[in-house]
Protein backbone atom coordinates (compact mmCIF):
# COMPACT_ATOMS: atom_id res chain seq x y z
CA UNK A 1 0.00 0.00 0.00
CA UNK A 2 2.18 2.71 0.99
CA UNK A 3 4.47 1.54 -2.03
CA UNK A 4 1.51 2.54 -4.29
CA UNK A 5 1.21 5.55 -3.24
CA UNK A 6 4.54 6.49 -3.11
CA UNK A 7 4.74 5.80 -6.63
CA UNK A 8 1.44 7.87 -6.77
CA UNK A 9 3.18 10.74 -5.60
CA UNK A 10 4.79 11.46 -8.96
CA UNK A 11 1.55 12.11 -11.05
CA UNK A 12 -1.23 14.82 -10.80
CA UNK A 13 -2.67 15.54 -7.83
CA UNK A 14 -6.15 15.19 -8.94
CA UNK A 15 -5.31 11.98 -10.64
CA UNK A 16 -3.56 11.16 -6.70
CA UNK A 17 -6.74 11.75 -4.81
CA UNK A 18 -8.99 9.94 -7.36
CA UNK A 19 -7.00 6.94 -7.21
CA UNK A 20 -7.17 7.21 -3.63
CA UNK A 21 -10.67 7.76 -3.36
CA UNK A 22 -11.16 4.39 -5.08
CA UNK A 23 -8.74 2.66 -2.92
CA UNK A 24 -10.72 3.44 -0.17
CA UNK A 25 -14.10 3.13 -1.54
CA UNK A 26 -13.16 -0.37 -2.52
CA UNK A 27 -12.20 -1.06 1.14
CA UNK A 28 -15.26 0.11 2.53
CA UNK A 29 -16.76 -1.78 0.13
CA UNK A 30 -14.76 -5.13 0.84
CA UNK A 31 -15.78 -4.46 4.45
CA UNK A 32 -19.06 -4.28 3.84
CA UNK A 33 -19.51 -7.79 1.79
CA UNK A 34 -17.51 -8.72 5.27
CA UNK A 35 -19.91 -8.20 7.62
CA UNK A 36 -23.15 -9.35 5.09
CA UNK A 37 -21.08 -12.86 5.32
CA UNK A 38 -20.21 -11.99 9.55
CA UNK A 39 -16.43 -13.14 8.51
CA UNK A 40 -15.73 -9.99 11.01
CA UNK A 41 -12.33 -10.50 11.19
CA UNK A 42 -11.74 -9.23 7.79
CA UNK A 43 -14.49 -6.44 8.22
CA UNK A 44 -12.68 -4.53 11.00
CA UNK A 45 -8.81 -5.63 9.11
CA UNK A 46 -10.19 -3.50 6.05
CA UNK A 47 -10.98 -0.58 8.27
CA UNK A 48 -7.02 -0.99 9.99
CA UNK A 49 -5.87 -0.49 6.55
CA UNK A 50 -8.03 2.48 6.29
CA UNK A 51 -6.90 4.09 9.39
CA UNK A 52 -3.26 3.19 8.47
CA UNK A 53 -3.56 5.65 5.57
CA UNK A 54 -5.42 7.68 8.13
CA UNK A 55 -1.97 7.80 10.40
CA UNK A 56 0.13 8.81 7.17
CA UNK A 57 -2.14 11.69 6.56
CA UNK A 58 -2.24 10.69 3.06
CA UNK A 59 -6.35 10.78 2.66
CA UNK A 60 -9.48 11.83 3.96
CA UNK A 61 -11.91 9.82 4.10
CA UNK A 62 -14.56 12.20 3.38
CA UNK A 63 -14.45 10.20 0.27
CA UNK A 64 -14.03 13.08 -1.88
CA UNK A 65 -11.84 13.10 -4.81
CA UNK A 66 -11.65 16.85 -4.79
CA UNK A 67 -9.46 17.59 -1.82
CA UNK A 68 -8.62 16.74 2.08
CA UNK A 69 -11.03 17.64 4.49
CA UNK A 70 -9.91 16.01 7.91
CA UNK A 71 -8.62 12.71 9.42
CA UNK A 72 -11.46 10.89 10.61
CA UNK A 73 -13.65 7.87 9.73
CA UNK A 74 -17.02 8.19 7.96
CA UNK A 75 -20.01 7.66 9.86
CA UNK A 76 -20.07 4.23 7.38
CA UNK A 77 -16.46 3.12 8.20
CA UNK A 78 -16.94 4.26 12.30
CA UNK A 79 -20.07 1.60 11.95
CA UNK A 80 -17.79 -1.26 10.13
CA UNK A 81 -15.15 -0.72 12.46
CA UNK A 82 -17.48 -0.41 15.63
CA UNK A 83 -20.07 -3.36 15.11
CA UNK A 84 -17.13 -5.33 13.28
CA UNK A 85 -15.11 -5.70 16.89
CA UNK A 86 -18.35 -6.02 18.27
CA UNK A 87 -19.00 -9.41 16.50
CA UNK A 88 -15.25 -10.57 16.20
CA UNK A 89 -15.07 -9.89 20.11
CA UNK A 90 -18.78 -10.96 21.10
CA UNK A 91 -18.02 -14.45 19.53
CA UNK A 92 -14.58 -14.99 21.65
CA UNK A 93 -16.11 -13.50 24.87
CA UNK A 94 -19.54 -16.04 24.61
CA UNK A 95 -16.09 -18.59 24.21
CA UNK A 96 -14.56 -17.41 27.04
CA UNK A 97 -17.81 -17.68 29.80
CA UNK A 98 -18.17 -20.97 28.10
CA UNK A 99 -14.23 -22.43 29.51
CA UNK A 100 -14.51 -20.27 32.84
CA UNK A 101 -18.12 -21.80 33.74
CA UNK A 102 -16.32 -24.84 32.84
CA UNK A 103 -13.54 -24.42 34.97
CA UNK A 104 -15.35 -23.02 38.01
CA UNK A 105 -17.90 -26.16 38.06
CA UNK A 106 -14.62 -28.59 37.72
CA UNK A 107 -12.96 -25.84 40.40
CA UNK A 108 -15.93 -26.68 42.91
CA UNK A 109 -16.26 -29.94 41.89
CA UNK A 110 -12.78 -30.90 43.03
CA UNK A 111 -13.13 -29.44 46.27
CA UNK A 112 -15.78 -31.10 46.54
CA UNK A 113 -14.64 -34.16 46.42
CA UNK A 114 -11.67 -33.26 48.31
CA UNK A 115 -13.57 -32.69 51.03
CA UNK A 116 -15.63 -36.14 50.69
CA UNK A 117 -12.38 -37.61 50.96
CA UNK A 118 -11.37 -35.58 54.02
CA UNK A 119 -14.72 -37.26 56.13
CA UNK A 120 -13.80 -40.47 55.00
CA UNK A 121 -10.82 -40.40 56.57
CA UNK A 122 -12.08 -38.67 59.18
CA UNK A 123 -14.82 -41.63 59.88
CA UNK A 124 -12.58 -44.43 59.46
CA UNK A 125 -13.86 -45.60 56.09
CA UNK A 126 -11.51 -45.59 52.65
CA UNK A 127 -8.03 -45.78 54.29
CA UNK A 128 -6.57 -48.85 52.44
CA UNK A 129 -4.67 -48.97 49.46
CA UNK A 130 -6.66 -49.14 47.12
CA UNK A 131 -8.89 -46.73 48.17
CA UNK A 132 -6.03 -44.09 47.96
CA UNK A 133 -4.68 -44.80 44.70
CA UNK A 134 -8.41 -44.65 43.23
CA UNK A 135 -8.83 -41.86 44.58
CA UNK A 136 -5.56 -40.04 43.58
CA UNK A 137 -5.96 -41.05 39.93
CA UNK A 138 -9.73 -39.44 40.39
CA UNK A 139 -7.79 -36.07 41.60
CA UNK A 140 -5.09 -36.36 38.88
CA UNK A 141 -8.21 -36.19 36.59
CA UNK A 142 -9.76 -33.03 37.84
CA UNK A 143 -6.12 -31.39 37.92
CA UNK A 144 -5.93 -32.50 34.07
CA UNK A 145 -9.44 -31.22 33.48
CA UNK A 146 -9.03 -27.91 34.90
CA UNK A 147 -5.13 -27.58 33.91
CA UNK A 148 -6.23 -27.57 29.85
CA UNK A 149 -9.72 -25.59 30.92
CA UNK A 150 -7.72 -22.87 31.92
CA UNK A 151 -4.99 -23.40 28.74
CA UNK A 152 -8.22 -22.93 26.47
CA UNK A 153 -9.33 -19.59 28.15
CA UNK A 154 -5.92 -18.48 28.67
CA UNK A 155 -5.89 -18.58 24.21
CA UNK A 156 -9.43 -16.97 24.32
CA UNK A 157 -7.70 -14.29 26.29
CA UNK A 158 -4.82 -13.16 24.64
CA UNK A 159 -6.88 -13.32 21.33
CA UNK A 160 -9.34 -11.07 22.58
CA UNK A 161 -6.43 -8.76 24.42
CA UNK A 162 -4.75 -8.61 21.32
CA UNK A 163 -7.40 -7.52 19.23
CA UNK A 164 -8.65 -4.63 22.21
CA UNK A 165 -5.24 -3.65 22.36
CA UNK A 166 -5.23 -3.42 17.98
CA UNK A 167 -8.45 -1.08 18.08
CA UNK A 168 -6.92 1.11 20.60
CA UNK A 169 -4.35 1.32 18.76
CA UNK A 170 -6.22 3.00 15.94
CA UNK A 171 -8.41 5.01 18.10
CA UNK A 172 -5.60 6.87 19.52
CA UNK A 173 -4.39 7.88 15.92
CA UNK A 174 -7.91 8.68 14.73
CA UNK A 175 -8.95 10.82 18.12
CA UNK A 176 -5.72 11.38 20.32
CA UNK A 177 -2.92 11.80 18.08
CA UNK A 178 -1.94 15.87 17.56
CA UNK A 179 -4.79 18.24 17.50
CA UNK A 180 -7.27 15.72 16.47
CA UNK A 181 -8.85 15.44 19.20
CA UNK A 182 -9.81 19.64 19.56
CA UNK A 183 -11.26 19.49 15.48
CA UNK A 184 -13.53 16.61 15.48
CA UNK A 185 -17.32 17.01 15.95
CA UNK A 186 -18.31 15.86 19.12
CA UNK A 187 -20.42 13.01 18.17
CA UNK A 188 -16.88 11.98 16.40
CA UNK A 189 -15.61 12.44 19.82
CA UNK A 190 -17.76 10.49 21.92
CA UNK A 191 -17.77 7.69 19.67
CA UNK A 192 -13.99 6.96 20.34
CA UNK A 193 -13.90 7.58 23.91
CA UNK A 194 -16.98 4.78 24.03
CA UNK A 195 -15.38 2.52 21.85
CA UNK A 196 -12.50 2.96 23.71
CA UNK A 197 -13.94 2.51 27.06
CA UNK A 198 -15.74 -0.62 25.58
CA UNK A 199 -12.69 -2.49 24.70
CA UNK A 200 -10.71 -1.48 27.89
CA UNK A 201 -13.96 -3.15 29.54
CA UNK A 202 -13.56 -6.66 27.73
CA UNK A 203 -10.18 -6.90 28.91
CA UNK A 204 -11.00 -5.57 32.29
CA UNK A 205 -13.33 -8.94 32.15
CA UNK A 206 -10.83 -11.22 32.15
CA UNK A 207 -8.49 -9.25 34.80
CA UNK A 208 -11.84 -8.95 37.12
CA UNK A 209 -12.00 -12.71 36.74
CA UNK A 210 -8.41 -13.72 37.73
CA UNK A 211 -9.13 -11.30 40.46
CA UNK A 212 -11.94 -12.89 42.14
CA UNK A 213 -10.29 -16.40 41.53
CA UNK A 214 -7.20 -14.81 43.49
CA UNK A 215 -9.60 -13.89 46.38
CA UNK A 216 -11.64 -16.83 46.75
CA UNK A 217 -8.49 -18.88 46.64
CA UNK A 218 -7.19 -15.92 49.14
CA UNK A 219 -4.09 -15.95 46.57
CA UNK A 220 -1.88 -13.02 45.32
CA UNK A 221 -3.10 -11.58 42.48
CA UNK A 222 -0.17 -10.23 40.44
CA UNK A 223 -2.15 -8.49 37.98
CA UNK A 224 -3.25 -6.05 40.43
CA UNK A 225 -1.59 -2.93 39.78
CA UNK A 226 -2.43 -3.22 36.02
CA UNK A 227 -5.99 -4.09 36.81
CA UNK A 228 -6.61 -0.74 38.94
CA UNK A 229 -4.64 1.43 36.63
CA UNK A 230 -6.88 0.37 33.75
CA UNK A 231 -10.00 0.14 35.66
CA UNK A 232 -9.14 4.18 36.34
CA UNK A 233 -8.34 4.61 33.27
CA UNK A 234 -11.01 3.37 31.96
CA UNK A 235 -13.50 5.03 34.33
CA UNK A 236 -11.62 8.60 33.12
CA UNK A 237 -12.52 8.06 29.88
CA UNK A 238 -16.35 6.75 30.28
CA UNK A 239 -16.54 10.32 32.43
CA UNK A 240 -15.24 12.43 29.56
CA UNK A 241 -17.48 10.72 27.26
CA UNK A 242 -20.44 11.63 29.77
CA UNK A 243 -19.45 14.93 29.67
CA UNK A 244 -19.49 15.03 26.20
CA UNK A 245 -22.96 13.92 25.97
CA UNK A 246 -24.77 16.39 27.50
CA UNK A 247 -24.89 18.52 24.59
CA UNK A 248 -27.16 15.61 22.93
CA UNK A 249 -30.77 14.84 23.56
CA UNK A 250 -31.40 12.47 26.59
CA UNK A 251 -33.21 10.27 23.70
CA UNK A 252 -30.14 10.17 21.82
CA UNK A 253 -28.54 6.83 21.10
CA UNK A 254 -25.05 7.58 21.06
CA UNK A 255 -25.74 8.94 24.65
CA UNK A 256 -28.17 6.17 25.68
CA UNK A 257 -25.26 3.75 24.60
CA UNK A 258 -22.34 5.30 26.65
CA UNK A 259 -24.61 5.68 29.73
CA UNK A 260 -25.63 2.29 29.55
CA UNK A 261 -22.06 0.46 29.00
CA UNK A 262 -21.03 2.88 31.38
CA UNK A 263 -23.52 1.24 34.48
CA UNK A 264 -22.36 -1.96 33.40
CA UNK A 265 -19.01 -1.16 34.01
CA UNK A 266 -19.44 0.18 37.47
CA UNK A 267 -21.65 -3.61 38.39
CA UNK A 268 -19.43 -5.69 36.35
CA UNK A 269 -16.32 -4.35 37.20
CA UNK A 270 -15.93 -1.61 40.03
CA UNK A 271 -18.49 -3.45 41.48
CA UNK A 272 -20.54 0.02 42.48
CA UNK A 273 -24.13 -1.09 42.14
CA UNK A 274 -25.87 2.04 43.46
CA UNK A 275 -24.20 4.07 40.92
CA UNK A 276 -25.14 1.82 38.11
CA UNK A 277 -28.10 1.51 38.91
CA UNK A 278 -28.51 5.13 39.67
CA UNK A 279 -27.19 5.62 35.95
CA UNK A 280 -28.81 3.67 34.35
CA UNK A 281 -32.47 4.41 36.11
CA UNK A 282 -31.84 8.40 35.58
CA UNK A 283 -30.76 7.47 31.63
CA UNK A 284 -33.97 5.19 31.15
CA UNK A 285 -36.43 8.16 32.92
CA UNK A 286 -34.82 10.79 30.89
CA UNK A 287 -35.10 9.51 27.46
CA UNK A 288 -38.46 8.12 27.82
CA UNK A 289 -40.11 11.69 28.88
CA UNK A 290 -39.13 12.54 25.15
CA UNK A 291 -40.05 9.29 23.49
CA UNK A 292 -43.59 10.69 22.51
CA UNK A 293 -41.97 13.76 21.11
CA UNK A 294 -39.81 12.26 19.03
CA UNK A 295 -41.30 12.13 15.46
CA UNK A 296 -38.76 10.04 13.23
CA UNK A 297 -39.97 6.34 13.83
CA UNK A 298 -36.59 4.84 12.76
CA UNK A 299 -34.74 6.62 15.46
CA UNK A 300 -38.00 5.15 17.97
CA UNK A 301 -36.96 1.80 16.69
CA UNK A 302 -33.08 2.20 17.33
CA UNK A 303 -33.13 3.60 20.88
CA UNK A 304 -35.70 1.27 22.22
CA UNK A 305 -33.78 -1.90 22.56
CA UNK A 306 -31.37 0.18 24.84
CA UNK A 307 -33.92 1.61 26.86
CA UNK A 308 -35.19 -2.08 27.21
CA UNK A 309 -31.51 -3.04 28.17
CA UNK A 310 -31.36 0.13 30.67
CA UNK A 311 -34.82 -1.07 32.49
CA UNK A 312 -34.07 -4.76 32.36
CA UNK A 313 -30.45 -4.24 33.73
CA UNK A 314 -31.90 -2.07 36.17
CA UNK A 315 -34.72 -4.18 38.02
CA UNK A 316 -31.73 -6.85 38.02
CA UNK A 317 -29.50 -4.86 39.68
CA UNK A 318 -32.34 -4.22 42.26
CA UNK A 319 -32.57 -7.72 42.85
CA UNK A 320 -28.97 -8.32 43.32
CA UNK A 321 -28.89 -5.39 46.25
CA UNK A 322 -31.56 -7.74 48.27
CA UNK A 323 -29.52 -11.12 46.75
CA UNK A 324 -26.90 -9.61 48.55
CA UNK A 325 -27.94 -8.96 51.77
CA UNK A 326 -29.06 -12.42 52.00
CA UNK A 327 -25.75 -13.95 50.58
CA UNK A 328 -24.09 -11.85 53.30
CA UNK A 329 -26.52 -13.04 55.96
CA UNK A 330 -25.79 -16.76 54.74
CA UNK A 331 -22.39 -16.48 54.77
CA UNK A 332 -22.07 -15.07 58.25
CA UNK A 333 -24.09 -18.30 59.37
CA UNK A 334 -21.89 -20.91 57.34
CA UNK A 335 -19.37 -19.16 58.97
CA UNK A 336 -20.71 -19.87 62.20
CA UNK A 337 -21.54 -22.80 62.07
CA UNK A 338 -17.93 -23.85 61.02
CA UNK A 339 -16.74 -21.88 64.11
CA UNK A 340 -19.00 -24.34 65.87
CA UNK A 341 -17.31 -27.33 64.03
CA UNK A 342 -13.86 -26.26 65.18
CA UNK A 343 -14.47 -25.64 68.34
CA UNK A 344 -16.30 -28.90 68.92
CA UNK A 345 -13.40 -30.90 66.95
CA UNK A 346 -10.81 -29.16 69.47
CA UNK A 347 -12.74 -30.37 72.34
CA UNK A 348 -13.04 -33.56 71.04
CA UNK A 349 -9.22 -33.83 70.50
CA UNK A 350 -8.86 -32.26 74.53
CA UNK A 351 -11.31 -34.99 75.73
CA UNK A 352 -9.48 -37.72 73.89
CA UNK A 353 -5.90 -36.30 75.19
CA UNK A 354 -7.17 -36.40 78.83
CA UNK A 355 -8.41 -40.04 78.10
CA UNK A 356 -5.15 -41.06 77.31
CA UNK A 357 -3.53 -39.19 80.23
CA UNK A 358 -5.63 -41.24 82.70
CA UNK A 359 -5.02 -44.72 81.27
Amino acid sequence: RRAMFKNLGMEGDQNVKKKRFLWVRDKVFMSILAERVRDFEKQVNYIFEIVEVLKEGEHSTELNPDGFVHRDLTATEKNLFNFGMKGLLAKKRLAWRTVVEEERTLREELTKFRCFLQEQHEEGAGDSFEDDKKAAKQEAEFTLKIRMSKFQRRKIEDEVTAWCDRAVEAIFALYHNGQQERILPSESRIFYLKMEADLNRYKLEILHFEYDQCRLRREMFEDADEFKQLREDTKDIYLRGCEEVENLEASNKLRLGLMLNYSVFLYEICEQVDDARFIAKKSFDEALKLLPHMQDEADVDEILPVLQALRDNYEVWAVDVVSDSKKAELAEMKERERVQKLQLQHKGIQRAKAINSLN
